[in-house]
């Protein structure tokens, strides 16, 4: 059984875990060191992805990146733990395809603000919304959720008890650099960047004599979109896929995913303050930002989860983080323009509030 899933867990774990309803991380006569519990929200959807991948590829691929995490965030000294997933989304894109379940965005907002409030109320050092569905509407309800973590908290709640909320938005830079060069074009909707990942975490589930067989369709839904298309046969794409499945391989699926974890432990060290120099340096050449996957040695022995500090931009210039008063300031934000965050945005405003998308950003895959 896998100690680190927090649905096979029991309460009795968590408790020695450290959590409570209380959201005390002390016992009574115990000095013993615990890691700060991390908990890893996979979010995905119910929806087409071409006539070759299953309707819950999104959610595969999002419980596949948190699996990715796990080793690299115990490396930083925290305790991950997977938390069950997220499956459905607001999924407009996709409503015209049988299969396809959309729920409304206000009630994926709702969701994560109130799994967050939950989470912080026993303790929880941060929560990480690990997402893998990528509709416009979805991710602006994404991003609501988060900012609605920043409201203020509730009645007779001390103000100890509030928890970080950590969105990578992979949509957006310095994430989005680090994908591949089809998901960075848009047109990757089950196309060779999602096959692929699906090939490596569940193969079972891809059938394989309709992916070969598939053309190329280099359609770029983020463009689409821009340009006023609201579902898929709007865009150009009759089957629910672009991109090219019938070049997708499972060795780029693992790369993938490799990229797809560290993402996750960057953001968390940025946002809670680890030192970058607790992870081991990437071997000379290495470049993520193409999306090749390099190992990196384990640093637990160096490295042991520090209290929240300045953040710092992209440049690694330090600015200051404005006090936890409230349940959320989220991790990064920055654009990614229509063919994969090829050119630089303003900075997010002061103060960590996420509103609704920009025009076009965004990538539907």
């Amino acid at each position: 059984m896998d100690e680190r899933e927090w649905g096979h867990a029991t309460w009795t774990a968590l408790a020695a875990a450290g959590l409570g309803r209380g959201g005390s991380r002390e016992i009574e006569n115990d000095s013993a060191f615990r890691p700060p519990v991390v908990a890893l929200l996979p979010v995905g959807a119910v929806e087409a992805h071409g006539p070759h991948l299953p309707l819950a590829a999104d959610v595969i691929i999002a419980q596949a990146a948190v699996h990715a995490a796990l080793a690299e965030l115990d490396a930083l000294g925290f305790r991950p733990l997977a938390l069950p997933p997220l499956a459905y989304a607001a999924a407009p894109f996709a409503a015209e395809f049988p299969g396809t379940i959309s729920i409304r965005p206000e009630t994926v907002s709702a969701l994560v603000s109130d799994i967050a409030a939950a989470l912080a109320r026993q303790g929880v050092a941060a929560m990480v919304v690990v997402n893998a569905h990528l509709d416009p509407a979805h991710l602006a309800s994404l991003r609501q959720g988060v900012a609605d973590c920043e409201g203020p908290a509730g009645a007779g709640e001390p103000s100890e008890r509030v928890m970080p909320v950590i969105f990578p938005d992979v949509t957006r830079k310095p994430w989005a650099l680090r994908l591949t060069d089809e998901f960075k074009s848009g047109a990757c909707h089950a196309g060779q960047y999602e096959s692929s990942v699906v090939m490596a975490a569940a193969p079972a589930l891809v059938r394989e004599d309709a992916r070969r067989t598939l053309p190329p369709r280099p359609i770029s839904l983020s463009l689409a979109h821009r340009n006023g298309a609201a579902t898929f046969g709007e865009a150009g794409v009759p089957e629910a896929y672009c991109g090219d499945p019938a070049a997708a391989t499972p060795e780029e699926g693992a790369e993938t995913l490799g990229v797809l974890g560290r993402i996750v432990a960057d953001a968390v060290a940025e946002r809670l303050g680890v030192a970058g120099a607790c992870r081991a340096p990437r071997p000379p050449g290495s470049n993520d930002d193409e999306g090749a996957a390099k190992a990196v040695e384990p640093a637990a022995t160096r490295c042991r989860a520090r209290a929240p500090r300045s953040r710092s931009n992209a440049d690694g210039a330090a600015r200051a983080v404005e006090p936890r008063s409230r349940i959320g300031a989220c991790g990064p934000r920055h654009d990614a323009n229509d063919e994969g965050a090829a050119k630089a945005v303003e900075p997010a405003p002061a103060g960590g509030r996420v509103g609704p998308p920009e025009p076009g950003p965004e990538r539907v895959p």
